[in-house]
């Protein structure tokens, strides 16, 4: 199975490169410090679509992003199997679907839908959401969350391609610019909506490097603008791997770090021993002896567990594995014979996934971070993660994983636990769960 998906990331990687050839975006972003880095193209163009996660690229206006989109739907369905979505604020509810009158009249509400790109490709660009108004915003959120679409009065139909066993598939990529440059014609992003974009990327985060450089001075230089390659696409590859995605197993530290990051709301000295309890204050932090477990910027006091599904989380992080695994094997010529998601993987993926979904305080961010980015402290977050974490394998190593305890190392966990909130949650150790006894 693993040469089988790395072969399709392979077909998947020529696809897609070859098609946004002219397009720049080649600075690495990410840090492995054992192993491969990856670009832009390497998530947007392969971890988005295999992992089924829709991505929000944001950024000054005239940092392609828009060209970035087309070149990796095109690539990745083909030159005509993907719908766009131009957004503005004249936009108008009735506009988003093209309905059947005759069908309409009849009652016949989601036969009455006709089929547009938008309903049945694999893919589709949203470009400029952040120009879209409030009642837009409130139909789109159904159309991100239930890969369906609702006409008024009623009769949803489901959007793109059903793939057997898994249901209905459609890659999203959405362009949002962001800045006070940007106030005229725009609304804020709902941050409900924000939600439905599982990853997120701001550009502007990424310098362009020499070759990016070359690239935009080839476009102005030659007024050819940003070509966008032809292909046939390679849907097939992206179905295969979206298929067997969940196959990929994670390691056992790994499978922790994303138990930790679940329980970043647990706090020592709140009366309900959570900092979703009302009444909870950063300067309860003073004096808490877990305090200093959270660093000079204090992650403790100021994040909350990350308002996307432990799902999104897992499969990104999965996607982040697969590609990996194919640099490794292109570098050097062999494939693996185990592929598993690594700490590294999770560590790399969960600022393009959470960054923007933890309720960070803007104040704190301003304050503690040079750049005030949520990326910059989600960043920063899973280093001070990543040290408590292996501190405590090495301290605590299996006991973590076992279900039943002696009560010597119920002592020992929670002991543990007093120290560090977050580590393996606030349980009475010493009280008998609750088990439920039916009638049958």
């Amino acid at each position: 199975m693993i040469d089988n998906l790395i072969e399709k990331v392979d077909n998947i990687e020529s696809s897609i490169r070859n098609a946004s050839s002219f397009i720049y975006h080649s600075t690495p972003m990410t840090a492995y410090s054992k192993g491969p880095q990856l670009d832009l193209k390497d998530i947007v163009g392969v971890i988005g679509p295999s992992t089924g996660r829709n991505i929000l690229l944001n950024g000054s206006t005239g940092i392609a992003k828009t060209h970035l989109a087309l070149a990796c739907l095109t690539g990745l369905y083909g030159r005509d199997n993907f719908g766009i979505l131009q957004i503005d604020p004249s936009l108008e509810a009735e506009k988003l679907f093209d309905l059947d009158g005759e069908k309409l009249q009849q009652g016949l509400l989601s036969e009455a839908i006709k089929n547009t790109k938008l309903i049945t490709s694999p893919g589709v660009l949203l470009d400029e959401v952040m120009r879209a108004p409030q009642a837009i915003l409130n139909i789109l959120q159904a159309y991100m969350n239930n890969q369906a679409v609702t006409p008024s009065g009623g009769g949803s139909r489901q959007v793109g391609i059903e793939i057997p066993g898994i249901g209905f598939y459609q890659f999203k990529i959405g362009t949002c610019n962001e800045g006070k440059e940007f106030d005229e014609g725009t609304f804020n992003i709902d941050p409900a909506f924000r939600r439905r974009w599982p990853i997120e990327i701001s550009l502007n985060l990424f310098a362009p490097n020499q070759y990016d450089m070359e690239q935009r001075s080839k476009a102005a230089r030659t007024g050819t603008g940003l070509y966008v390659s032809q292909s046939e696409g390679v849907f097939e590859d992206i179905k295969e791997i979206h298929t067997n995605l969940n196959k990929i197993s994670f390691h056992p530290v790994a499978n922790e770090f994303l138990a930790y990051l679940g329980r970043m709301d647990n706090c020592i000295k709140a009366v309900f021993k959570t900092k979703r309890e009302r009444g909870f204050s950063v300067e309860k932090c003073d004096g808490c002896h877990a305090r200093g477990l959270a660093g000079k910027e204090n992650f403790c006091g100021n994040v909350y567990a990350p308002e996307a599904p432990h799902e999104d989380i897992a499969n990104v992080a999965r996607g982040f594995a697969l590609v990996r695994a194919h640099h490794i094997a292109a570098s050097s010529g062999k494939m693996p014979k185990s592929l598993e998601v690594s700490f590294a993987d999770v560590l790399q993926s969960f600022p393009f996934v959470c960054a923007t979904k933890m309720g960070l305080d803007p104040a704190w961010l301003e304050k503690s971070f040079a750049s005030g980015e949520p990326f910059e402290a989600a960043k920063a977050l899973t280093i001070n993660i990543e040290q408590k974490i292996m501190s405590k394998v090495k301290s605590l190593g299996k006991l973590m994983l076992k279900k039943d305890y002696t009560p010597d190392e119920l002592a020992q966990i929670k002991k543990y636990s007093e120290e560090d909130p977050w580590s393996v949650g606030l349980r009475d150790f010493e009280s008998v769960p609750v088990q439920y006894k039916g009638l049958r």
